[in-house]
């Protein structure tokens, strides 16, 4: 018998304790805060309501994990390209070199690789599900999705008539019939839209300030303010026995022989 569409959004989160920040905070003020985020739930909701659609058991459960996908991964879960039979990166699969690509499905491949690097960037932030925050969701799935495309572009220059990094374009044209006449030899577009595609990816890393050389810079700053706290500690420490020297009682000389 068809049931109705879950209402999968709600629940996807469920016990799960998002707070601003991404830190710890009281029980109330978190009773508070989820009151206030499920108002405005119910408001946007109301904006943009969710059509009623029979579905079976198994379609609400495709749904909701295609939803669920998107909600967690965001633009990154349609990051995987859907497998066909034309598909230009067939002679370097190796589930279609044995009759095994799912056509019309999202690739396996680049969906396990879409899932480890996202979980592999959250390592890197220091965050989990719970504690991740919008704005560093949103950048590691602009840097999966970067990091997918890199992947195709280099399959595409793997090519043996791509070696080279370059690509004839027409240069010139017939005005009258737009018939090519002129050719001319230029750094293959790939190639052109990797460089692009790096960029893109340290200008993200630098906002986060998850480059190498400001690692190294923000680890410096650190050791200096240690360095900074050891001295403090130290000079405090001195501080405190020339204190006790100057209060001490003065020590009696006691011949033994008396």
């Amino acid at each position: 018998m068809p049931e109705s569409a879950p209402d999968f959004t709600p629940s996807l989160f469920h016990g799960v304790k998002i707070t601003p920040g991404g830190g710890l905070v009281a029980d109330k003020e978190i009773l508070k805060f989820e009151a206030d985020l499920d108002e405005d739930s119910q408001i946007l909701s109301q904006l943009l309501p969710l059509p009623t659609i029979q579905l079976t058991e198994e379609q609400a459960l495709e749904v909701n994990r295609d939803q669920a996908a998107t909600l967690l991964l965001d633009s990154a879960a349609k990051a995987p390209m859907r497998c066909s039979a034309g598909c230009y990166f067939i002679p370097q699969c190796p589930l279609a070199q044995i009759k095994k690509h799912p056509i019309g499905k999202a690739c396996p491949r680049e969906s396990q690789y879409v899932v480890e690097r996202f979980i592999a960037w959250m390592r890197e932030f220091g965050r989990t599900q719970s504690t991740l925050l919008e704005s560093e969701r949103v950048a590691i799935s602009q840097l999966v999705g970067l990091q997918v495309e890199l992947l195709r572009i280099r399959a595409i220059l793997a090519q043996p008539e791509h070696s080279n990094l370059q690509q004839r374009s027409v240069r010139d044209v017939n005005a009258q019939d737009g018939t090519p006449i002129a050719w001319e030899d230029q750094i293959h577009i790939a190639a052109q839209r990797e460089d692009l595609i790096i960029v893109q990816m340290r200008m993200i890393m630098q906002s986060f300030e998850l480059t190498p050389e400001m690692k190294t810079r923000r680890k410096k700053a650190l050791q200096i303010r240690n360095d900074q706290d050891l001295a403090t500690h130290q000079s405090s420490i001195y501080d405190k026995l020339r204190w006790n020297k100057k209060s001490a009682l003065p020590v009696i000389d006691v011949d033994p022989q008396q």
